[in-house]
């Protein structure tokens, strides 16, 4: 397993995304960083690595847009479930 983590892309001064220097997957649990945004270590194998970013290829995004996307729907979907339990 390789430790990764989400890397914040920022935008140059001409409006074309690039990713911020950060090290990645320097924590075990996710953290809410001084500039508001989150770490998020995520363990991925070499496949699943290559197959992600493939897929990001494929639908035209970032690979880092790809795991946000993900962990969003993720995230709506626990919701979604824990409001149902509630009703």
């Amino acid at each position: 397993m390789e430790k990764i983590g989400l890397v914040v892309t920022k935008k140059d001064n001409l409006g074309r995304d690039y990713l911020k220097s950060e090290k990645i997957g320097t924590s075990d649990e996710a953290h809410l960083r001084q500039d508001g945004l989150w770490d998020v270590p995520i363990e991925l194998t070499q496949d699943e690595i290559v197959y992600l970013a493939l897929e990001a290829h494929r639908r035209e995004m970032t690979f880092n847009d790809l795991i946000v996307e993900i962990l969003e729907n993720e995230i709506k979907r626990i919701e979604n479930e824990a409001e149902a339990k509630v009703s």
